[in-house]
């Protein structure tokens, strides 16, 4: 699909094998160019770390840190004021240029605005 090679599994068989079986084999990240990798703070974001104690580093830390129960309804008002803006967002652009909308580019910072605000 464009430049990246993607892969469908339909057989129940070889998506466990992916999965479970040699999960630690598919579970890293394709190489990336230079700019995404200064954009990923060479690769020690979550999103970004190669798969091993690193990544499982960050995640032990996103999930108890920013996910965990306590943590979520703390910032309950932030996700809900970030999701009034972005309906707002929506609403405004979609009455500006004839109904069309860029989903993505106003949902990002929706999410901008919760994470700097957690």
């Amino acid at each position: 699909m464009g430049s990246r090679t993607l892969i469908f599994i339909t057989n129940i068989e070889l998506a466990h094998e992916a999965l479970i079986t040699k999960g630690q084999e598919f579970a890293s990240r394709p190489r990336e160019n230079s700019t995404r990798t200064i954009f990923s703070y060479d690769k020690f974001t979550v999103n970004s770390a190669v798969y091993g104690p690193e990544w499982q580093s960050l995640q032990c830390n996103m999930v108890s840190g920013m996910l965990s129960s306590a943590r979520l309804k703390e910032f309950r008002p932030a996700r809900e004021t970030s999701m009034d803006w972005f309906i707002d967002w929506i609403r405004a652009e979609a009455e500006s240029s004839e109904g069309a909308v860029w989903v993505l580019k106003n949902a990002r910072f929706a999410i901008f605005c919760i994470l700097i605000t957690m």
